[in-house]
């Protein structure tokens, strides 16, 4: 048959069984390996030049020349304050927007130390604007932060030095409640915590000390705030609220002074209603004849940290008393006379000044009119040794002064000057 099966014969021979490993096939394993490698090298380089420096600051010059200044603001290294949010920076920065900034080209300048390099670069743009042929420059340095972009990659911010003032000082008379653009304000240092030392040393101050020490009368805040215009707000008890506006014009501004505030209404009619109260119980007293009475000289302030003028105050509250005292009892007419009627009326005051003492006090001075009107009888006795009575009276208008200071909260009077109606 020459070797050949057909399908009566049968199946054809199975050859004999081979033994040894089967054929190895090729892995693609470090293919993939290499190939994400690169990936990640590229990645690293693509993303380490996103967050540059340069970049950074071509970021930012881009944003504020063109006025983006909501995406200029993620770019600063702005400090802790209440007054540092972007809505804060905003309201500083809206008037300042360029529209037609063209040709800008944004270059590293300056040479740091190379160890300085990593952790401030300097960088100046050069660009126009339309409508002028000359072109402009800008320069800002980058800071470089402490936390990373994504884990990894240094982050620089724009350093925040020629748009904002650091540890700006206000002052603001002493007891008041301030607020910078609507943000309220907390002070540092009180008047009342000045000491002797402070205010004899005042005199020779320079504008920087004043800064750092103070002023009499004035707590003190310290805040970092941005470059512009500002709106403050201030408000006291016995004083009507006001509203003052004030421009940064740069960070080396010495300090703000918030001005006082006017007396409110309500507490100038407390104030009169003292002045008729001491007027009344003063000519009383002194009609009488009697001495200054504990009642009269609790109208007179009775706390002060200088003892001597505390006296001085006393002195001239007494003074006052018995110059009055010795008017109502002259009379180069009669041999005696008895007053029947002493009237005042019609009173209307005006307040002259208000101003803080070295301790933060608050002193109103006030300038009254009024009408009196009064009657007496006069006695006299001749040379024969007749007496005879007259009974006369009298009317006008007369003024007297009082400063007043406010004492735990209840107005006392410091200094008066009041002549006799008679």
């Amino acid at each position: 048959m020459n070797g050949y099966y057909g399908p009566n014969n049968g199946p054809p021979p199975v050859p004999p069984m081979q033994y040894g490993p089967p054929p190895v096939k090729k892995s693609k394993l470090p293919w993939i390996i290499a190939a994400l490698v690169v990936l990640a090298i590229l990645l690293f380089s693509f993303l380490n030049k996103q967050f540059s420096p340069q970049k950074t600051a071509q970021r930012y010059f881009r944003a504020a020349l063109l006025g983006d200044w909501e995406t200029a603001y993620g770019y600063l290294e702005v400090p802790e304050g209440s007054l540092m949010s972007q809505a804060h920076f905003l309201d500083t920065r809206d008037a300042d927007a360029e529209t037609a900034v063209t040709n800008l080209k944004v270059q590293e300048t300056g040479s740091p130390a190379a160890a300085d390099k990593n952790f401030m670069r300097t960088f100046t743009a050069y660009y126009t604007v339309k409508g002028e042929s000359s072109s402009r420059t800008e320069e800002i340095q980058l800071v470089r932060q402490q936390e990373k972009n994504f884990l990894f990659f240094p982050k620089w911010r724009v350093s925040s030095g020629n748009i904002l003032a650091k540890d700006f000082v206000l002052f603001a008379p002493a007891g008041y409640e301030i607020s910078v653009d609507q943000e309220p304000l907390t002070p540092i240092r009180k008047a009342s915590d000045r000491t002797d030392t402070d205010d004899e040393e005042d005199a020779d101050l320079s504008t920087d000390d004043i800064a750092a020490t103070g002023i009499d009368g004035y707590d003190t805040y310290v805040e970092n705030i941005f470059i512009g215009e500002h709106t403050v707000t201030a408000s006291a008890e016995n004083m009507e609220p006001g509203e003052s506006a004030f421009y940064l014009s740069s960070d080396t501004m010495d300090y703000y002074k918030v001005e006082t505030l006017d007396i409110s209404q309500e507490a100038v009619s407390d104030m009169q209603a003292i002045v008729q109260e001491f007027m009344r119980l003063t000519y009383q007293g002194a009609l009488a004849g009697s001495a200054p009475s504990e009642e009269y000289l609790g109208y007179w302030i009775q706390e002060d940290k200088d003892p001597e003028r505390l006296q001085s105050v006393r002195e001239s509250a007494e003074e006052l008393y018995q110059d009055l005292s010795s008017d109502l009892a002259d009379s180069s007419y009669y041999d005696k006379i008895q007053f029947t009627r002493m009237d005042f009326s019609d009173y209307q005051s005006q307040v002259n000044e208000t101003y803080n003492d070295e301790q933060g006090n608050l002193y109103a001075s006030l300038y009254v009119d009024y009408r009196y009107a009064y009657a007496y009888t006069g006695t006299s006795t001749s040379y024969q040794g007749i007496t005879s009575k007259e009974d006369r009276d009298s009317s006008g208008e007369d003024s007297m002064s009082v400063t007043f200071r406010l004492e735990n909260g209840t107005w006392k009077i410091y200094s008066a000057s009041m002549d006799c109606v008679y």
